[in-house]
């Protein structure tokens, strides 16, 4: 009896060791959803506390950007700054006249050439060219937050070319497809709580509380008595 009374009070004073179910993980002394495993919360990724891209993508402003050649500026940014340029190309022309005229005194004729020069303009334009990999998966990554388009090779032979979309698998489930290297993989992803899984991404639905309309299903954030819900 003293031996379960000491463990007791052991368990009170320095905290007995606790476990969560897959897909929860203890995080600071309390269990949290870590739905893909990275050992960060799924709700400070949310709050934008850890983002990891997977290449060719990378960390932008709290969201993943395409990078394909690697210099860690988003292709769209490059884009914007290799902008068209309008070029002005000047060309000219001769034109050769031969005049003819018959001499009054006599039978011979004469012959005058003249010489006149014209400039013309012309504008060209063109466009920088982005090569694209041989994956590509618009949200990025495994982004539960948005409905994403992949776009590469399937995993399993004949590894044909295949474009596919993040779907709700049931109204807690994603599946969400991703990239690594060429080829397209998927995973099923829990969503967290008080989210459900709503048009291929796992959103907040009515009456629930929200920071912004990005989070809401609705797409709709409204602050109504110092509260914001979604609706």
């Amino acid at each position: 009896m003293r031996l379960i009374l000491a463990i007791a009070l052991l368990c009170l004073v320095c905290g007995c060791a606790a476990t969560c179910k897959v897909p929860m993980r203890m995080v600071g002394g309390v269990c949290c959803i870590d739905a893909n495993d990275n050992k960060v919360c799924d709700k400070d990724e949310a709050n934008g506390t850890s983002i990891d891209c997977e290449p060719p993508y990378r960390v932008n402003n709290m969201t993943c950007c395409l990078d394909t050649n690697g210099n860690n500026i988003c292709d769209d940014a490059e884009a914007k700054n290799n902008a068209p340029t309008a070029v002005i190309v000047t060309t000219k022309k001769t034109t050769t006249t031969t005049i003819q005229a018959q001499n009054a005194t006599s039978d011979s004729t004469t012959s005058t050439t003249a010489t006149s020069t014209s400039s013309t303009t012309t504008m060209d334009r063109w466009a920088p060219t982005t090569t694209m990999p041989v994956c590509y998966d618009s949200d990025g990554g495994e982004t539960v937050g948005v409905n994403g388009i992949a776009s590469g090779l399937n995993k399993l032979p004949p590894h044909e070319r295949v474009n596919v979309t993040d779907y709700c698998k049931s109204s807690q489930m994603l599946v969400e497809y991703r990239c690594g290297g060429e080829y397209i993989y998927s995973r099923d992803i829990l969503c967290e709580s008080f989210h459900v899984c709503s048009d291929g991404r796992c959103c907040l639905p009515n009456d629930v509380k929200c920071s912004n309309s990005k989070e809401c299903c609705s797409g709709i954030c409204i602050r109504k008595q110092m509260v914001s819900l979604c609706y």
